[in-house]
């Protein structure tokens, strides 16, 4: 008897789609290991990928904290005497409530006997003359980094060092005055004698500029004194370093001629004498 054969007809040699499979579809024609080598490659690649992402990731935030601390390091480094917020040179009233007796006793007298010598003097005369002499101090971190035992008052004319430690009070001069017949220099005797007592070693270029602002700091007599478009140089010769101030403001700008300082060490490196070249045109 013959039996009747189900289903669509095919041809001779046609194959069903139900003899193709997959490796997620493991059947009779592909092989168990074949599947597994399958899947264990798809397992290795989305390791591998997700191993490269983090690793790139992880370079991403490396360069970056590199970079912000390199850029944070050399602002630091940049400035780092000095908070770049604040004005390196203040002039400060002073609270004579709190100051230290034995200065402000000196103060009292020496303004006083300045009113007394101007007085005599024509100008006293004169309708719009006003006695105006006040004490201020000078604030500096150079001041606190050269002399930290000192605080530096002046009422313009009159610049006084004054020890905390020992109140000794000490006339250091109102700056460099004018050469004398053919002196190369200009000469300020009361500080180089006070700044040889302190032991100030300078040592190499940075050590001399920063010297060499501790002498403008004191010797500058107006908070608007502009310092920006200046820059100073440093170089030695024998036992002297010539440190020299080089305009880098706008063009536009009258320029006065450049200041040339020479500070003089001994062979210790301990400063002796600060004085200021002679202009020569």
């Amino acid at each position: 008897r013959r039996l009747r054969r189900r289903g669509t007809p095919r041809e001779f040699g046609a194959a069903s789609p139900r003899d193709f499979k997959t490796a997620k579809e493991p059947g009779k024609t592909i092989g168990s290991n074949h599947v597994l080598m399958e899947r264990r490659k798809e397992k290795f690649l989305t390791k591998y990928m997700r191993s490269k992402i983090i690793i790139t990731i992880t370079l991403i935030i490396v360069i970056v904290l590199v970079t912000l601390g390199y850029f944070s390091f050399f602002k630091k480094s940049s400035s780092p005497t000095q908070n770049e917020s604040e004005p390196r040179h203040q002039l400060v009233e002073i609270d004579w409530g709190s100051v230290d007796p034995t200065w402000r006793l000196f103060a009292e007298q020496h303004i006083e006997k300045m009113r007394q010598i101007e007085a005599k003097t024509p100008a006293a005369k004169l309708p719009e003359y006003k006695f105006d002499r006040v004490f201020v101090e000078i604030k500096s971190p150079f001041i606190l980094r050269f002399l930290p035992n000192y605080q530096i008052y002046t009422e313009q004319y009159f610049t006084f060092a004054f020890n905390k430690v020992t109140k000794e009070i000490t006339d250091i001069g109102n700056g460099w005055g004018g050469a004398v017949g053919d002196d190369p220099y200009y000469q300020n005797k009361k500080f180089s004698d006070f700044i040889k007592n302190q032991e100030i070693q300078v040592t190499n270029k940075q050590s001399a500029i920063d010297f060499l602002k501790l002498v403008e700091d004191i010797y500058r007599w107006s908070d608007s004194d502009n310092l920006t478009y200046w820059q100073l140089a440093a170089n030695k010769k024998g036992g002297i370093w010539t440190v020299q101030s080089k305009y880098i403001g706008p063009p536009e700008y009258s320029i006065i001629v450049p200041l040339v300082w020479e500070v003089v060490t001994d062979a210790q490196n301990y400063v002796i004498e600060v004085r200021q070249q002679r202009e020569r045109f």
